[in-house]
């Protein structure tokens, strides 16, 4: 078996996993395994894509390989066009459904398939092999490679007319987004666009793997369908008119009886994958097909229809392939025939999918730090086959590792949701302990990235003491503004620097930006340095450090995240070392206000996290673009209500420095960093590094500014850290996918 290939390529974090060493090695050993004079490579929108994309091109070169790159273009492009200009070889630099950071390569032979098992490992035979001495191969642009691929779209579809349609367009940042938007608008639909920006940084942070922006938009919009793509568009998934999600199983079954009726299927039989819908088989079977279920994977799809001489067949995650016209799953070719299909048939999508039923499943995904040792543990293999008695004549289960993700993916059926839920229950908690990031980014990216979340929770346990410092001379809320209004001019040039265009937003989601932007900054913020006008560092850090807590309560209240046990727990512990802390409370009339403005300034920060979590659940927008609009937002509501009011003197050279630094190291850069090392660090791990402000800052307000406190105090602070911790590490683990029965 490969090694190095999963089920859909090459994939890994891109600089750590997958190095551009590596893919010029991959390119080298495709050419030579495959004998190929000729290759056409594109790639997706990632950030890693063009330094991947050279590596790639100059490994296969290196095996004298004449190499033609497209650029971004979505992988079904390199399928076809591979098969309709006689090259030998297809290559493309992308890891399709998976997070920006991912990356990957994958092949195509000249007949636009997939590479199979024997080709992969003929491939990875040749992987440590050194460049081959003779004639290099040419690298040269092909521009017009996008073009050609749409001329075969609209081929597949003549005479098709969208006139008249409301469609909701979601292009997951990826390849699609140069294409499909202005191809379907040309047809004549009236299109609400989300994702359509080229941006790498936020590619599948909605689309075909994350479809509520998308179902929010249909709602909202009052569309007829939503359309939502993967970000190297080889997946497709449909959103009803009531935002209701229609998986690729389900619209398979719906469609296959139509096109057999219209003699456009070969014979009345499908492919589908182990994981498909019993429903939808049902639905098939009743009607005459016969369906064949394959292993997960569009590849094993693909082969099964070609062995079979089958044309249709595909998975619910939306790789549908459509063989009388393409080889592989194409999710623009499958959007517009569906299309094309509902045209012809005169039936919305919820009218041409009611008739399938659908079976309830279950479904969990574990990440693991290895999937091989997780699912060879006697725990794990003990917990599956317990779930599988528990199952006997009521349903099955299939638990698998993720071919593309380190991830092992637990799925039930069957009529009994209740036994469906504690059956995979059974193998989750028997994989709890191996829950974690893989040893592969555990080395030196792992040290790089507590390091770098340590060295930022320093930065921002300083501020605390310059704030203190600069408040001897500048007004609190007019500080605040400053600081946050700099930090934000400086988050917009980076925004600018990456090219990451503001995407449509509805009005409510307008909404929930300028409320986060009321509640951290302006609100959360401003009453920060307010309190610590009146307040020790370490007490106002203290009070606002009870967030975790804030956030649980309200959580349970807003969000339906009922605390676990152990937050329970944590709760009582923080509130005991609070007591201590305060205890006994005696209090000048000035710290008093200030513990009334530090309370406000905890409830904020509570309900700002609760939204904030909302607005990035939605995912729609970048968690550095959240961050910039709101923060604008905030510090000029701080700046229009503080000049007014507090004023602001004339600021010399120390103050503006103590500004900038606090503006630029503090936030903006210390911003970025953070975001960066929780690419890496487990939820868990960065909740440890970040509690250690707690400790921080008492030591610096001490060191700096002669704030001493007593050991009562300090147990207290201890109890209060101790129980904040337990908050955090204790969050409850995500509620598994259930499908309901329809019809």
């Amino acid at each position: 078996m490969p090694q190095l290939f999963g089920t859909d390529g090459v994939r890994g974090v891109a600089g750590v996993d997958l190095t551009a060493e590596l893919a010029r090695r991959m390119g080298r050993a495709a050419g030579r395994a495959l004998g190929a004079r000729t290759a056409f490579l594109a790639r997706d929108t990632r950030v890693s894509g063009p330094e991947l994309e050279r590596a790639c091109a100059m490994g296969l070169a290196d095996a004298g390989v004449d190499v033609m790159c497209a650029g971004v273009l979505p992988s079904p492009a390199v399928s076809v066009l591979v098969r309709r200009q006689g090259y030998d070889l297809g290559a493309v630099v992308s890891a399709s459904h998976n997070p920006p950071q991912d990356n990957g390569i994958k092949f195509y032979d000249r007949q636009g398939q997939k590479l199979s098992s024997e080709e992969e490992e003929a491939v990875e035979a040749c992987f440590h092999s050194p460049a081959p001495i003779g004639r290099r191969g040419r690298i040269a642009p092909l521009p017009d490679a996008g073009e050609a691929y749409r001329a075969f779209l609209q081929a597949a579809v003549p005479g098709l007319s969208l006139t008249g349609m409301r469609i909701a367009l979601d292009c997951a940042y990826g390849a699609t987004a140069g294409i499909a938007p202005d191809l379907f608008n040309d047809l004549g639909a009236k299109l609400t666009l989300v994702g359509a920006d080229p941006d790498g940084e936020r590619i599948n942070a909605t689309g075909a793997a994350a479809l509520a922006p998308l179902q929010q938009v249909v709602q909202e919009e009052k569309a007829d369908l939503g359309i939502a793509f993967d970000g190297d568009g080889d997946r497709v998934m449909c959103v009803d008119d009531h935002g209701q999600v229609v998986e690729g199983d389900r619209l398979i079954a719906a469609v296959a009886p139509l096109l057999w009726g219209w003699r456009e299927l070969a014979s009345p039989a499908v492919v589908l994958t182990v994981l498909a819908n019993a429903g939808a088989e049902r639905h098939l079977l009743e009607r005459g097909f016969r369906v064949l279920r394959v292993p997960v994977g569009d590849r094993s799809v693909s082969l099964a229809m070609r062995g079979e001489r089958i044309e249709l067949g595909g998975e619910p995650s939306g790789h549908i392939v459509f063989g009388r016209h393409a080889p592989t799953g194409d999710g623009i070719l499958t959007a517009l025939l569906v299309l094309q299909t509902l045209r012809r048939a005169g039936v919305s999508l919820g009218q041409l999918v009611a008739p399938v039923p659908v079976h309830p499943q279950v479904r969990d995904d574990i990440p693991v730090w290895d999937r091989d040792a997780a699912l060879g543990s006697p725990g794990v293999q003990k917990a599956i086959g317990e779930a599988e008695r528990e199952l006997v004549g009521r349903g099955r289960l299939i638990v698998r590792p993720s071919g593309t993700q380190p991830v092992v993916r637990v799925f039930a059926e069957g009529p009994d949701e209740a036994a469906l839920r504690r059956a995979v229950a059974m193998v989750t908690r028997a994989l709890d302990r191996f829950r974690g990031v893989p040893f592969a980014r555990s080395s030196s990216a792992h040290t790089r990235a507590v390091l770098s979340a340590l060295g930022v929770t320093f930065l921002w346990s300083t501020s605390w003491v310059l704030i203190k410092i600069g408040l001897r001379d500048i007004p609190p809320l007019a500080f605040a503004g400053l600081r946050y209004g700099m930090a934000a001019v400086c988050l917009v040039g980076i925004v600018s620097f990456r090219r990451a265009g503001l995407p449509h937003l509805s009005r409510r989601a307008w909404a929930e930006l300028v409320g986060l932007g009321v509640l951290f900054y302006a609100v959360t913020q401003g009453a920060q340095f307010v309190a610590l006008s009146l307040l020790p560092a370490a007490t106002l850090n203290l009070i606002l450090g009870l967030s975790p807590l804030t956030v649980a309560l309200l959580g349970a209240r807003l969000l339906g995240e009922r605390p676990t046990g152990g937050q329970w727990l944590g709760i009582v512990i923080a509130f005991v070392g609070t007591g201590t802390y305060f205890y006994p409370l005696q209090l000048a009339s000035a710290q008093a206000v200030g513990l009334g403005v530090g309370a406000l300034g905890l409830l904020a920060n509570a309900l700002s996290s609760v939204l904030g979590r909302h607005v990035n659940r939605r995912g729609d927008l970048s968690p550095l673009m959240v961050t910039t609009i709101s923060m604008g937002i905030g510090s000029i509501l701080l700046l229009g209500v503080g000049i007014p009011i507090q004023g602001l003197p004339p600021l010399g050279a120390v103050h503006w420095a103590i500004v900038g630094w606090l503006a630029v190291v503090n936030t903006a850069v210390a911003f970025t960093l953070w975001n960066y090392s929780l690419r890496t660090l487990p939820a868990s791990e960065s909740s440890v590094i970040n509690n250690t402000m707690l400790i921080q800052i008492p030591i610096l307000a001490w060191v700096a500014l002669g704030e001493r406190l007593a050991g009562r105090e300090i147990v207290g602070l201890a109890l209060a850290g101790v129980g904040m911790l337990l908050v955090q590490l204790c969050i409850p683990r995500p509620t598994p996918t259930v499908r309901s029965r329809v019809g």
